[in-house]
Order: C-alpha cells, then structure tokens, then sequence
C-alpha cells in the first residue's frame, strides 16, 4: 500500500509493484502491474526471467502455471 500512495506523488516504477504483488502470490495485481510496466517500457523487465528463474519473486515461479501471466511473458519475449 505504501508504494500504491508513493505512486500517487511520485514517480514509482510499475515493475516495482510487479515484483511485490508477484511475491504476495497476488496473480491478478501481478498481470495488471506488469501490463503497464510493458506499457512504461520499463528497462528492468529484462531481468523478470532470470528472477523468475532463481526464484527470487517467490511465489512468482509457481504463478507462471497461470496461462494468462505465461502468455503475456511469452508474448513480450520474457520467456521461452
């Protein structure tokens, strides 16, 4: 919530939100967060895979089963 109020004031990266939904296990706010990080072009979604990869977004890893978050991975290049 803190980053939700920040984002209202300032500039506050979408993948930011991505990251702690993705480690809340929270698939819904992952997908809508992470859309607009694509929208934002967001230079740290190179690094999604590999984090994904060494599990370092938690429940993220498992989330991937999911076939809307894994189309829209695979879609934008993210994953193989």
């Amino acid at each position: 919530n803190q980053l939700l109020e920040m984002k209202k004031h300032q500039n506050v990266n979408a993948i930011h939100l991505v990251r702690v939904y993705g480690g809340l296990g929270e698939i819904d706010k992952t997908l809508e967060w992470l859309e607009r990080a694509f929208e934002e072009r967001n230079s740290q979604l190179v690094f999604l895979e590999r984090e994904i990869e060494i599990g370092s977004m938690g429940p993220l890893k498992e989330m991937i089963k999911d076939t809307r978050l894994e189309g829209l991975l695979r879609c934008e290049g993210l994953i193989s």
